[in-house]
């Protein structure tokens, strides 16, 4: 660990080498003879008398400047208002300033004198060519990571991210590969949502959601949720299907619930099959709330979406009706 430098609080004003007994110092505005306070205590609540005087040997007491103002101009006097020195441009804070730490483990702890118990010291560390975001104790004798960045030169190799809940606002871009135990993954979600879609008597099938790449290996869990809209006894014929020749993982479930507005009863739930197989959610006429949520894997990459139509029994058109919503997302890779 890296010691920090002391700095004496109580200053001597000397010049040429001699102590200035009863010196003074006054505070202005820099470049102005405007007044500007100084204080005798860290909480800036008791000002210094203007000018600053020194005692007899020379010693001020310690001099606290508020870092909201701006800089200062500090003229250095004698015991008899002769000036001996005048400066400019004296900083009352950091900011603006390049703060330099060099040591084996540099650190910098952030400490908020207002909160609670054990949850105002943070820190910003960097050793062994990571850079951390801690959080620690009051004690400052234990810290947890909750960022944590590795890097090879100028390149960032990894990211890690430890925390209960992660909000994004706004677009998020990933260049590279997304990661699950060293296994890669797929994007993270992709959500879409659904637009109106109208069938007359047919059977041909008609994606609802745009197709998705999947990667082999990988659980996918999916939801889609929309509202149905059948004519009469429409049924409506659903199915999981790949454009590419794929086949499902032995483990693969298709799970279907699909609940009736009116009747408020499960048509359907805990459904398995292959992909291209058709369920049949039976229509009653008028508005169906539907449902559908699964998991799916797949034995080799290729595109996924859910498709719709309509049973070649019944006359009446079969619509989904206001849009709705599909989301999917990789649950764990082998």
């Amino acid at each position: 660990m890296a010691g920090n430098l002391f700095y004496y609080p109580r200053i001597v004003a000397i010049h040429n080498g001699v102590v200035v007994p009863g010196a003074k110092l006054v505070f202005t505005a820099t470049g102005t003879s405007t007044p500007q306070a100084v204080y005798t205590d860290v909480a800036l609540t008791t000002p210094h008398d203007d000018p600053v005087e020194a005692d007899s040997n020379g010693v001020f007491d310690p001099i606290y400047m508020d870092p909201s103002d701006g800089d200062f101009r500090v003229e250095l006097t004698d015991a008899n208002d002769v000036q001996l020195q005048l400066d400019n441009d004296i900083p009352a804070s950091q900011a603006g300033q390049n703060l330099i730490l060099t040591a084996a483990a540099p650190y910098i702890d952030l400490i908020e004198s207002d909160a609670s118990s054990n949850n105002g010291v943070w820190r910003v560390y960097a050793n062994s060519e990571q850079l951390k975001v801690q959080l620690g104790n009051d004690a400052k004798d234990s810290f947890a990571d909750v960022i944590v960045i590795d890097r090879t030169a100028n390149n960032g190799d990894t990211l890690a991210l430890t925390f209960d809940d992660i909000t994004i606002t706004g677009d998020v871009a990933i260049s590279g590969a997304i990661t699950d135990g060293g296994v890669a993954v797929a994007d993270p979600i992709i959500s879409e949502a659904i637009a109106f879609v109208s069938w007359l008597s047919s059977e041909t099938f008609a994606d609802i959601t745009t197709p998705v790449s999947l990667l082999a290996d990988t659980d996918y869990g999916f939801d889609l949720n929309f509202i149905l809209d059948t004519d009469a006894a429409a049924d409506f014929k659903l199915r999981f299907h790949t454009a590419d020749t794929l086949t499902l993982d032995a483990s693969t479930q298709a799970m279907l619930t699909v609940i009736d507005e009116s009747a408020g009863t499960v048509q359907g739930e805990g459904l398995q099959g292959a992909l291209d197989t058709a369920y049949v959610i039976d229509g009653s006429g008028g508005l169906q709330y539907c449902t559908i949520r699964g998991s799916i894997r797949v034995d080799a990459a290729g595109s996924f979406s859910i498709q719709g139509a309509q049973n070649t029994s019944d006359v009446s058109s079969t619509s989904i009706t206001q849009g709705g919503l599909f989301s999917i997302w990789p649950i764990r890779s082998a």
